[in-house]
């Protein structure tokens, strides 16, 4: 992608196609035949376990499907374009941001899939749709925004347009990947 672009081209798109395709595959990599104890291990109370890893990346896969869902819907608004223009780059970095997250209560997870094989397809199904969506959608993702209210260092991510949000969503499967 040619960073500060203000038109989604049909290369774009391919690169995120195989970018939500090679994530999901690393994830379907790094939790393939794992034991019981292996799935379920915490290395301390206050991380994850893959379990929980897996049903967080489920959770926000859904939820950014249902957002540029909703968002690609809307008007285009390109007045927002320079507002972040070159900031895929930074948005990519997050993948290996040292600086902890912290999840909102309806991305943490809560136990839902003791069974691995269920919480990996339900990670999947909300990934292809999201890829789907993707693949399919009409849209110029340079010219529909996503907003968030954020405040400080992190006030980079308050304005994003929609191939922002996708690779964020790469970037965060790869940072848990990287937890994994």
């Amino acid at each position: 992608s040619l960073y500060g672009q203000t038109s989604w081209s049909e290369s774009d798109r391919q690169t995120l196609v195989a970018e939500l395709n090679r994530t999901e595959q690393l994830v379907l990599k790094e939790t393939a035949g794992l034991s019981p104890q292996q799935w379920t291990f915490r290395e301390s109370p206050a991380r994850w376990s893959i379990a929980e890893i897996v049903e967080h990346l489920g959770l926000q896969e859904d939820m950014y499907f249902r957002e540029i869902s909703l968002v690609a819907a809307q008007p285009p608004q390109p007045a927002y374009q320079d507002k972040v223009k070159g900031n895929d780059a930074r948005v990519l970095a997050y993948a290996t941001d040292p600086e902890a997250g912290q999840a909102s209560w309806l991305l943490q997870p809560k136990g839902r899939w003791r069974d691995p094989g269920q919480a990996v397809d339900a990670f999947s199904y909300s990934r292809h749709q999201l890829t789907d969506f993707v693949r399919t959608t009409k849209v110029n993702f340079r010219e529909h925004f996503t907003f968030r209210t954020y405040s400080g260092n992190q006030n980079q991510w308050s304005v994003r347009d929609l191939h922002q949000l996708m690779l964020t969503t790469v970037a965060h499967t790869e940072r848990h990947v990287a937890q994994i």
